[in-house]
């Protein structure tokens, strides 16, 4: 930091399996400085950002962090990745502020670590108790293979079902270009679930369920992670009919002051 700007650094999965899902986050974060700097920055100083891709990888984010505290002299960090554990002791010993997507244990254990959510181990029964009510009583969980985060997110669904009194049949693991839809539905049509929960990109998501549905299989649930995005929607149209999307924040559809603001910030500075 200087008398006229403040550094900070940007860990996210540029590349990896996990890539996908954060694809925009550059653009969100670019609007929302660019917002900042617009109306005078903090205190003067202007906001910028140097970034580095920890590919999802709790070692690699652990490498880039220190790269960014150490060369680059940063003087906080935002963390959108599934893989901040790999980077928190360290950031937490060299007293670093972090904010970011709270997706790990580690975001409710660090004093120096911000967020809009928490996450934890313990057993919370929301999307179980959606599921249940949904008619759900036994779930498949699909989830990308080779992601310490991913595997933590699917866990943490996996416990949520088990809380509302959901069955957790199994874990099928699914990568794009890797496995085939076909065989994944043939796995969920064998363990009879009534309800898919989906750690995956949601296109994949929605290829197996269009196989699901061909073979006469249509599951009661079908609970994705994430997919909350228009582009979805254009792309695959009424395949996408049936699945659901928890989102923590407020609907755009809704609108509002504050949803109004973000699009202005979005189409200015993004």
């Amino acid at each position: 930091m200087s008398g006229d700007r403040i550094d900070l650094g940007v860990l996210y999965p540029d590349s990896g399996p996990v890539s996908p899902i954060f694809e925009a986050a550059r653009a969100g974060i670019d609007a929302r400085l660019g917002a900042v700097n617009a109306a005078g920055g903090v205190n003067g100083r202007r906001v910028v950002y140097q970034w580095r891709d920890d590919q999802g990888s709790p070692l690699t984010n652990g490498i880039a962090a220190r790269d960014l505290v150490e060369q680059r002299r940063v003087f906080g960090v935002v963390e959108l990745s599934v893989a901040a554990s790999g980077s928190a002791g360290y950031l937490a010993q060299q007293g670093v502020p972090v904010t970011g997507l709270a997706s790990e244990q580690v975001w409710s254990q660090d004093r120096n670590m911000f967020a809009a959510t928490t996450a934890t181990d313990a057993a919370v029964d929301t999307q179980g108790g959606f599921v249940r009510d949904q008619g759900g009583s036994c779930a498949v969980i699909l989830q990308t293979a080779l992601s310490a985060g991913v595997s933590a997110t699917a866990s943490t669904y996996a416990r949520s079902l088990a809380a509302a009194g959901v069955q957790v049949l199994g874990t099928v693991t699914f990568t794009t270009g890797v496995d085939d839809p076909v065989a994944v539905a043939r796995r969920i049509v064998a363990a009879r679930a009534d309800t898919t929960v989906g750690v995956i990109e949601p296109k994949d998501l929605v290829a197996v369920l269009a196989v699901l549905r061909a073979a006469g299989h249509n599951p009661k649930v079908v609970l994705s992670a994430n997919g909350y995005d228009h582009a979805l929607l254009r792309a695959v149209g009424p395949q996408a009919a049936g699945i659901s999307v928890p989102v923590f924040y407020r609907p755009f559809e809704i609108g509002g002051p504050g949803i109004n603001a973000y699009l202005a910030a979005m189409r200015q500075f993004a």
